[in-house]
């Protein structure tokens, strides 16, 4: 099986959904040269999530896990999420620190 561009491995193989257009935009590979890059808003169902502090490979889920969710050291402020009429809550606003503990991880 083929696959096409590839940004990294940092958490296996997958595909990758960021709550921040700042951390996104940098997988568009748009430049001066090519101006034009490509965001998708999606509605992302991820089960029970396996959460993670730190970037390593992980080769699998463990059992009963149906996707990673790599925390941060900022994040969206909860307070300018915008709740659509149909329950979806989309990310918005300002970019705050968060409490997560021992998190090693920081935005690009």
């Amino acid at each position: 099986f083929l696959q096409g561009l590839r940004t990294d491995y940092n958490w296996g193989n997958g595909i990758y959904f960021a709550d921040m257009f700042s951390k996104s935009a940098g997988y568009c590979h748009s430049s001066i040269d090519n101006p034009i890059g490509l965001l998708l808003l999606c509605d992302v169902a991820l089960g029970d999530m396996v959460e993670l502090k730190s970037g390593y490979c992980i080769a699998g889920l463990p059992a009963g896990k149906h996707s990673t969710k790599v925390l941060g050291s900022i994040s969206p402020d909860p307070a300018e999420m915008v709740k659509l009429d149909d329950g979806l809550q989309v990310p918005l606003g300002t970019q705050k620190p968060t409490d997560v503990k021992g998190c090693k991880l920081t935005p690009q």
